[in-house]
C-alpha cells in the first residue's frame, strides 16, 4: 500500500483526527446457522474451567481482563458416564448474551480422554451442538473435553454470569474474574486490515486506517497541516473491486464517543452522498480501475476537536471459497466493531 501526500490547503487539527476511508469491494454472504437435528441427552453433564482472554490468533493471557470484542478462549469438560449415550444423541453448550461464538458452522471433533473420536461440535452463534457417532456404543470411559472460541459482546458491570450446560445453569467468571471491560480509544496507526471470514463467504472488507498524528509522520509533514491524502493500493491476484461507488464509505470514531461499536459514524460514500456532517465533511472520492483513492477532510468548525477514524474498506471475492477458518491457520484478521 502507497501512501501519498496530494496537497496542504489549510490547517486543522491533525493530531485530534483520526480518518479511514472505507472501500467496499463486494457484499456479505449471510450465513444460515445450521440447526442442531439431533436428540439431546440431558443427563450429559457439563463443566468450564475458568474463561481465559486471548488474541485473533488463539494466544492465550492469563491474569488479563476481557475486553468489549475481544477474543476468549472457553474450555469445557463433558461426562457422559450416567447418560448412557447413543448415536445421534447430542449434548449443547448456550452461550449468555455477554459472549457469542467465533464462528458460526464450524465443525470440530468430539473426543474421548484418550483422543477416539466420538462424534462432531458445530456452532451457531450462541450454542455449541455435539452429536454422538457410532463409535460411542463401543467406548468405555465415556467422558472428554474440548474447547472454543469466544468473543465478548457487552460491557458488563458483574464478573460473572451464566452459562447453559446442556440444560444447567453453570456460573462462569468473566477472564481474570474480572468484568468485561469497555474498548479504550486509541490513535490509529497506518495499517490494513480485514474482518474474519465466515465459512460460507464469497467477499472479504477491507479497512486502511490512520489517525492525524500518524499520518503525518508517515508523510513527514507538518501537523495540522494535511487534509488531503490519496492511497494507491493493489490487490492481489483473483480478486475485484467493487465499482459501486455507494460502497465505498467513510466512517469516524470521535474519541468522546469511545473506541466500541456505539463509537462509529458513517459520514460520507464515494459516489457523494454525506451521510451525517456533524463530526466535519469528509469528501472521499476512488478510481477502482486505477486502484488510487484519496480523501479530502474540511476541517470541523472553529473550536471543534474531535479525534476521528476512517477506513478503506474493499470487498473481494475469496479465493479458496469453502476453506475451513481455524486459530492460527488461514485467515484470522482483526473483527471491526461494526458487525466487528
Amino acid at each position: 500500500m502507497h501512501l501519498q501526500h496530494l496537497s496542504v490547503r489549510r490547517k486543522y487539527v491533525a493530531t485530534l483526527l483520526a480518518c479511514v476511508l472505507l472501500v467496499a469491494l463486494g457484499s456479505f454472504v449471510a450465513l444460515v446457522a445450521p440447526r442442531a437435528s439431533a436428540n439431546q441427552n440431558a443427563g450429559v453433564k457439563v463443566s468450564f474451567s475458568p474463561l481465559i482472554l486471548a488474541d485473533k490468533d488463539g494466544t492465550e493471557f492469563p491474569g488479563k481482563p476481557a475486553h468489549l470484542e475481544d477474543p476468549v478462549r472457553m474450555k469445557f469438560a463433558w461426562d457422559a458416564s450416567t447418560a448412557n449415550p447413543q448415536p445421534d444423541e447430542s449434548f449443547s453448550i448456550g452461550l449468555p448474551a455477554e459472549y457469542r461464538y467465533r464462528e458460526i458452522g464450524r465443525h470440530d471433533d468430539l473426543v474421548l480422554g484418550n483422543g477416539t473420536k466420538v462424534g462432531d461440535c458445530v456452532t451457531t452463534t450462541e450454542t455449541l451442538t455435539c452429536t454422538f457417532n457410532a463409535a460411542i456404543s463401543a467406548a468405555t470411559e465415556l467422558k472428554g473435553s474440548g474447547n472454543q472460541m469466544i468473543v465478548a459482546q457487552k460491557v458488563t458491570q458483574d464478573n460473572k454470569t451464566t452459562f447453559d450446560a446442556n440444560g444447567t445453569e453453570v456460573e462462569v467468571f468473566h477472564p481474570n474474574n474480572e468484568r468485561i471491560l469497555p474498548i479504550a480509544w486509541v490513535e490509529k496507526d497506518l495499517g490494513k486490515y480485514a474482518n474474519s471470514l465466515k465459512r460460507e463467504s464469497s467477499s472479504l472488507t477491507w479497512h486502511i486506517q490512520f489517525s492525524g498524528t500518524t499520518i503525518a509522520n508517515h508523510l513527514e509533514a507538518e501537523a495540522g497541516s494535511v487534509n488531503t491524502v490519496t492511497f494507491n493500493d493493489v490487490s492481489g491476484g483473483g480478486q475485484k473491486l467493487n465499482p459501486d461507488l455507494g460502497s465505498w464509505y467513510v466512517r469516524v470514531n470521535p474519541e468522546e464517543f469511545g473506541g466500541g461499536a456505539d463509537g462509529y459514524f458513517d459520514v460520507a460514500k464515494a459516489d457523494g452522498t454525506a451521510m451525517n456532517t456533524d463530526h466535519g465533511k469528509f469528501t472521499p472520492e476512488a478510481d477502482h480501475r486505477r486502484r488510487r483513492d484519496h480523501c479530502v477532510h474540511h476541517p470541523v468548525p472553529y473550536g471543534r476537536q474531535l479525534r476521528q477514524e476512517r477506513e478503506l474498506r474493499d470487498r473481494l471475492p475469496v479465493p479458496g471459497r469453502g476453506r475451513q477458518d481455524r486459530p492460527g491457520q488461514g485467515l484470522h484478521q482483526q473483527r471491526h466493531p461494526e458487525r466487528r
